[in-house]
């Protein structure tokens, strides 16, 4: 069925249904101020052991159902979880996620690849509120690794586009994270804090984070904070990653108060600064990049919950929120010779541009971008029919990025100085005043149309659709016009099930929509490892996924698989450029972006889980390929496309003394299908490391896998300690696409402790 048959198909549906979504609704509501709003009288008898994994209440279908009752391939990690594992920034918690890679292009970065796709093509949002900007790179950045895992109560990620429910840029999927609340003073009255210190061998790390709380009978309050220090990383083998040390700090407060028994008013602060984070994956050619940002994101809330015994009104949400991200941005060019190849200018002295040493260095670029983004969001929800048979929800929302943008150039190729400017740039990294508008509206709606019978279960049918509108404009800089475009597309979503007492086998036809964002259609110059050409003239991409899968759940057994594929139309694909007659400046290509013809992307997910006695044994695996199509009919191998990955482990967990043991595995294979991008990116194909140079014969990037221990002891929810021994086998690899090696043989160590 071709696009056009698949779209028409599912709005289809949503005529039916009058509305409705199979796209994601994350995150778990607050308790209603009296008691918790009843799950769907569908939702089967699910095992009590791991509550948290299990009971985790999310909307990924309108009403409120679990990860097993979903039509969607999603998974939660919980507060327990996050303590459990101690990560050290939110990626390093996703990593063992379900289907999820990470790229770390620099340290201090992390981005999560989804369903084969990154960047922008992955929403991040934080309790329902867009956190993702059209201003950040689309490769491995740092932005989410400003979010504290610390201040969270839970992080969910969905597999697959969530464009219905959410709204541009939601092909590959959504990282929702859910900040934490302050205890319940009805339940947990009073005075309360936890300290946590924690560190590394590895990156030689330390830090610490706390939190005060008071809960009343009528809200609460918590603030708190955190710091950590990075040192140079230990890789694999020994190798040390240069430029590798930075330092990050936290900052947080929420407040709620229930003016009565069906109402919630909440607003939440967090801040957040990451500092002299170095990205060198282009060091051999004499080009290193600094990142230094400062975050700011708040939140003001209204929740309503209605009587669930009178009328069809269940819940409506109203949310002001603000969102602020400082950068500086730093780009050094040292001297350079011509390579080891006769064609490639390398760095002239690598210990030199390492350091920074004024000597070495021919020029500085310094960059200050400001984006700030007010944004307003309504969700309501209502049952209908007997035991809410058909439950309907619906929702809008808009978001503005409003940007300011300088820059500042220093020295010359004849020297380096740092005593006064050069040229002050009368733009930045961005058009000075440029803008990104994002509205939509959407509604979905879940009907359970029948039971039929024990062995098959009910059958439930759900819908929905949405508008988005996007407008972007930014003023013309120098050698390059003005950008002013506007966007406005409709998706749909249709998602069928048989839900039982044990199974729940499941079909979704999900679209998805991805206006151009000003990463890509405002900003020239280097991006670390390319030199950018923009395109003002890109067109949205559009998606049409269709998913099946069957999950399976005994009292000592869960497993689950699930197949998909993604067709895109007018994806945008990396291409050969030129920038004043020129194929590279400064030594690093010059590439652009164009619409391609299409895109085809499959996969497949399987997970296993059993537990006897005090053991579990758990696993799950990815895999992913992706292939694009030029307008002129050439197909090459999607960009960065992970291989097949996972993780398996064994577990052992004594409730009664507070322990937990594990011992698990990540892993990949090889990744040899390379777009002609990839072959030409010194994260993938560098010859010997920091050498600037490709390798004409480069397959790629090789497997490999890790074995790691961890254990947990508590005494009395009051005191824990967390130990990690990673790596063991201290094996030297990097995640296909990323810009430097992972960490090799290291301790962690994390004491916490609560009154």
């Amino acid at each position: 069925m071709n696009s056009k048959g698949l779209r028409a198909l599912s709005m289809l549906v949503v005529s039916v249904l009058a509305g409705g979504s199979s796209g994601l609704a994350l995150g778990a509501e607050p308790a209603r101020p009296s008691k918790p709003p009843t799950v769907d009288p569908s939702e089967p008898e699910l095992p009590e052991r791991e509550t948290e994994r299990y009971r985790t209440v999310i909307t990924t279908d309108p009403g409120r159902v679990s990860p097993f009752s979903t039509t969607r391939s999603v998974d939660v990690m919980g507060r327990a979880e996050l303590d459990r594992i101690q990560p050290r920034a939110l990626p390093d918690a996703l990593r063992e996620i379900p289907g999820v890679a990470i790229l770390e292009t620099n340290r201090g970065s992390g981005q999560p690849v989804v369903r084969g796709l990154s960047g922008g093509y992955s929403l991040n949002l934080l309790d329902h509120v867009r956190y993702s900007k059209s201003t950040y790179r689309p490769g491995g950045n740092q932005y989410l690794a400003l979010l504290d895992p610390f201040a969270l109560e839970a992080v969910e990620v969905l597999r697959g586009p969530g464009s219905v429910r959410y709204g541009n840029g939601a092909i590959g999927g959504i990282v929702h994270a859910l900040s934490a609340n302050p205890p319940d003073g009805r339940t947990h009255p009073g005075l309360g804090g936890v300290l946590s210190l924690a560190g590394a061998s590895a990156d030689t790390s330390w830090g610490g984070n706390g939190q005060l709380h008071y809960a009343g009978e009528d809200g609460g309050l918590l603030a708190g904070g955190g710091f950590r220090r990075f040192g140079t990383l230990r890789a694999g083998g020994g190798f040390e990653e240069r430029l590798s040390d930075y330092d990050a700090g936290t900052w947080r407060a929420k407040g709620l108060w229930r003016p009565d028994d069906r109402s919630v008013v909440s607003a939440l602060y967090l801040g957040s600064t990451l500092g002299h984070a170095m990205r060198t994956d282009a060091l051999g050619r004499g080009s290193v990049t600094r990142y230094d940002d400062t975050e700011h994101f708040a939140t003001l809330s209204f929740e309503r919950f209605g009587d669930e015994g009178a009328g069809a009104f269940r819940w409506l949400r109203v949310s002001g929120s603000f969102h602020q991200i400082a950068e500086g941005k730093n780009v050094y060019r040292c001297k350079t010779v011509l390579g080891a190849d006769g064609k490639t200018q390398v760095a002239a002295h690598l210990d030199g541009c390492s350091t920074l040493d004024p000597a070495q260095l021919a020029s500085r670029q310094d960059f200050r971008d400001t984006v700030r983004t007010p944004g307003v969001l309504v969700r309501s929800r209502f049952g209908l029919l007997e035991e809410d048979r058909l439950v309907l929800e619906a929702g809008a929302e808009a978001y503005a990025d409003l940007i300011g943008s300088s820059g500042v150039a220093y020295g010359s190729q004849d020297g380096f100085a740092t005593a006064s400017p050069v040229v002050a740039y009368p733009e930045g990294h961005f058009p000075d005043g440029a803008r990104y508008v994002d509205t939509g509206a959407f509604s979905h709606g879940r009907l359970r149309v029948t039971s039929l019978g024990d062995a098959l279960g009910s059958l439930i049918v759900n819908a929905g659709g949405r508008i988005s509108h996007i407008r972007a404009s930014a003023p013309a800089t120098t050698g390059f016009g003005a950008v002013d475009y506007r966007h406005t597309g409709g998706v749909g979503a249709a998602g069928l099930q048989l839900l039982g007492g044990h199974h729940n086998a499941y079909a979704s036809l999900v679209q998805g929509f991805r206006a151009p964002i000003l990463q890509e259609g405002a900003v020239a110059g280097s991006d670390g490892s390319k030199f950018r050409v923009p395109n003002p003239n890109l067109s949205p991409e559009r998606s049409d996924t269709l998913e099946a899968g069957l999950r399976w759940m005994m009292p000592h057994l869960a497993a689950g698989a699930a197949v998909f594929r993604t067709w895109m139309k007018d994806p945008i694909n990396e291409v050969d450029g030129q920038h004043n007659g020129q194929s590279a400046v400064e030594g690093l290509p010059v590439i652009t972006l164009v619409n391609a013809g299409r895109a085809d992307y499959r996969g497949a997910e399987a997970s296993l889980r059993l537990d006897a006695w005090r053991f579990v044994l758990e696993g799950h695996m990815t895999w992913v390929e992706g292939d694009v199509a030029a307008a002129g009919g050439k197909t090459t191998p999607a960009r960065r496309t992970p291989p097949l990955f996972g993780r398996a482990g064994l577990r052992y967990q004594d409730a009664s003394t507070g322990t937990v043991a594990e011992v698990y595995s990540l892993f990949a294979t090889a990744q040899d299908r390379l777009h002609p991008s990839d072959a030409k990116d010194l994260r993938i194909c560098e010859g010997a490391r920091y050498s600037g140079l490709i390798d004409p014969k480069c397959q790629g990037t090789p497997g490999w896998a890790t074995l790691n221990v961890r254990t947990n002891w508590s005494y009395k929810e009051r005191f824990g300690v967390q130990v990690l021994l990673g790596n063991l086998l201290d094996a030297q690899y990097r995640v296909h696409g990323s810009g430097l090696n992972a960490p090799g043989r290291e301790a962690r160590v994390s004491m916490t402790g609560r009154f």
